[in-house]
Formats: structure tokens, sequence, C-alpha cells
């Protein structure tokens, strides 16, 4: 069996998403006999993916997938196809693979939430009406990765399966160092952006300290 991933490309700047695709690939392989490879038009940027093998595609055309179809020898009774983001091709290649008959889960990595619609949103919002819905209805599963993000995909897709799978790491064990009790020490593991809260986070904390004191 393998797990065939489709994402719009590995510049770094997309680590996230990308990594979030692979960063199951050993246990899949180590538990399960899975195999997984990662497919993305252009360049690898120098990169090394040591878990996965690496599909570079020539161009992103139905003929191009045809031809990579035979060529892999992609099979639909084994092979599962996960496409990561909407509003590239992957959700073009994923809708013609469950056409024929291959199983097609969709993550779209918040892309679909309020805050990510509402980016570039009159363009985003007629796209998604006309194309995008119609393209991701034939998804056999969405995965969400948090219980808000499955609520809103639930109104938007009523009646599909959503899952919830949180993206996780292996992490090795950590050790508490002692710190004085007016200390406070915050971890943030996610990118630098407004969306996050971080700041209203911090600001609520120390309001609560402030009125606590």
């Amino acid at each position: 069996m393998r797990i065939i991933n489709l994402i719009k490309d590995v510049n770094p700047i997309r680590m996230g998403v990308f990594t979030a695709a692979i960063n199951t690939a050993p246990f899949l392989y180590k538990n399960h006999n899975v195999t997984s490879e990662l497919w993305f038009p252009g360049s690898d940027y120098n990169q090394d993916f040591p878990s996965v093998k690496t599909v570079s595609l020539k161009d992103t055309s139905i003929n191009h997938l045809k031809e990579l179809i035979t060529d892999c020898k992609l099979d639909p009774k084994s092979d599962i196809i996960v496409t990561h983001s909407p509003w590239s091709f992957q959700s073009v290649w994923g809708k013609y693979l469950a056409s024929q008959g291959f199983k097609w889960v969709f993550v779209p990595h918040s892309n679909l939430a309020p805050w990510g619609l509402s980016q570039k949103w009159l363009k985003k919002k007629i796209y998604l009406a006309l194309v995008e819905k119609r393209r991701l209805r034939n998804a056999d599963v969405i995965r969400a990765l948090s219980v808000p993000e499955k609520e809103f995909l639930q109104r938007m897709f009523p009646g599909k399966e959503i899952i919830v799978m949180p993206t996780g790491i292996n992490m090795p064990p950590l050790t508490i160092k002692s710190v004085a009790a007016e200390e406070k020490i915050f971890l943030f593991m996610a990118r630098l952006h407004f969306v996050k809260n971080v700041v209203p986070l911090v600001n609520g904390w120390l309001t609560s300290a402030l009125q606590n004191n």
C-alpha cells in the first residue's frame, strides 16, 4: 500500500504543509508496511526527504497524471490519494483519481477556515462556490486538524465524513529544569503569525496575573 501526497510545491516557506504530509511516513512503514510518496511540481529546492519517495511533476495536466498512473503502477485497490490544501491542481487530480476508483483524503490545512477565506475573500468566495466545493465533494474523507475546523467544515460540506486528526510530531523526552516561582516560561510551537493569537494570550495572562496580585 502507498500513500500518495499531492502538494502545491515544496518551497521551504510551505514547510508546515509538506512536513505534515510526511511526518507519519516512518511510522506507517515500520508498523504497517505502508510507503509514502510526495508528489509536487517544480524544484525540490535541494531538500532531502529521507522517509519518502519524491516525484517531481513535469506539469499538472491530467494527461501527465494519466502517464504517472501507468508509469508508477498506481492501483486503486491499494493506493490512497491525499491532497493537501485547496485552490490548485491537487483538487483537480484528486477528483480525477476519485473517478478512477481511488480513495481520496482531502486535508485543507485550515485554508477553508474563516480567517483563510477572508484573504482575497471575493475571489475565493466566487471560486469556492462555482468550482472548488464541487470538486471537493468527491473526496471520500476530509481531515480536520482540530475540532473547530471540523465544525465549520461540516457546515460547508454537510453529510461528508470529516475526521479530526491533529498534526503530530515525535519528540525526545524532555528534561524540565526547575525555575524560580516568579518566572514564567511560554512555549510557542507554531509559525509567528497574528492568526495564532499569541499576543492576546500573553496579554490575557498578564492581565489575570495583575488582577490576582
